[in-house]
């Protein structure tokens, strides 16, 4: 088993470790989308394992680099939209309160 890691070893290492930049970063998203498309929410399938560790490896990649503000409920929703949809300006963001 140890020899086929080694043989193989230039092939995984992207997918198990850290991103280094942006470009690795989303390259590791790509992959875990496509692993994640195959084992859909078989929690049994034999690349779960694989699937974990390409999570964790994102999830620390966007904690370290995306951070989101802390602030008002209202400030999230501006940042979300500004983060998620910059295509949307904030004279096209019309924020209202109501009454229950």
């Amino acid at each position: 088993m140890l020899e086929n890691a080694i043989e193989h070893w230039n092939y995984i290492v992207p997918l198990v470790v850290r991103p280094e930049s942006e470009a690795d970063f989303e390259q590791l998203v790509s992959h875990l989308d496509a692993l994640l498309d195959r084992v859909g929410d078989d929690e049994h399938h034999p690349l779960i394992r694989l699937v974990d560790i390409m999570s964790d490896a994102v999830s620390a990649y966007e904690a370290e680099h995306f951070r989101e503000p802390m602030g008002k409920g209202i400030d999230a929703l501006r940042y979300s939209v500004a983060n998620d949809y910059p295509y949307i300006t904030n004279s096209q963001v019309a924020f209202s309160s109501y009454k229950s």
